[in-house]
């Protein structure tokens, strides 16, 4: 029978271990676990501010529409000065010789401006038309107006403004 030799076993056991491996490995679940919780952080940002941006557009588009529709409205009615107190400040038109209001600070309601219905927003678009100036040349009239618009998103604190001149050309 053959014996083996021993000489590779250590006859003495080994002293008490120190536990360093687990400790760099508690130390890595540490770190990932940090770089886990930033880019849940940064991507709950992220989702955030393209909710923020869709909802800005959304108000932007709303205020778009509002400034074709007081297009058409201009094209629409023989609009003149003065005439059946049209442009008495009321109704979202204004004169030439009305004071420019505070866009900002104004609530915008039925008696100071003029609204169009728009799908998914908090509030209806609304704008006012100021008249800027009239013109009678030889080929007709020139009226130019001013329209100011604006649009709110899902959230009502999300606001746009803006402004448009134009121009009508008549008889």
């Amino acid at each position: 029978m053959k014996r083996f030799a021993c000489s590779s076993v250590p006859r003495t056991l080994p002293r008490s271990q120190w536990g360093v491996a687990l400790v760099v490995g508690m130390i890595l679940l540490l770190v990932l676990t940090l770089i886990g919780l930033a880019s849940m952080r940064s991507a709950v940002m992220e989702e955030q501010m393209a909710g923020h941006f869709r909802d800005r557009d959304l108000a932007l588009q709303a205020a778009e529409a509002a400034v074709r529709d007081a297009e058409a409205f201009i094209l629409a009615n023989a609009i003149t000065e003065g005439s059946g107190g049209v442009y008495s400040g009321n109704n979202g038109l204004l004169g030439r010789l009305d004071t420019e209001p505070d866009y900002l600070g104004m609530s915008w309601g039925d008696g100071n401006s003029r609204s169009r219905s728009f799908p998914r927003v908090s509030e209806d678009p609304r704008y006012v038309i100021k008249m800027l100036s009239k013109t009678t040349t030889g080929g007709g009239t020139v009226t130019i107006f001013r329209i100011t618009a604006r649009g709110v998103g899902r959230n009502p604190n999300t606001r746009v403004f803006i402004q448009s001149t134009y121009q009508r050309t008549g008889s």
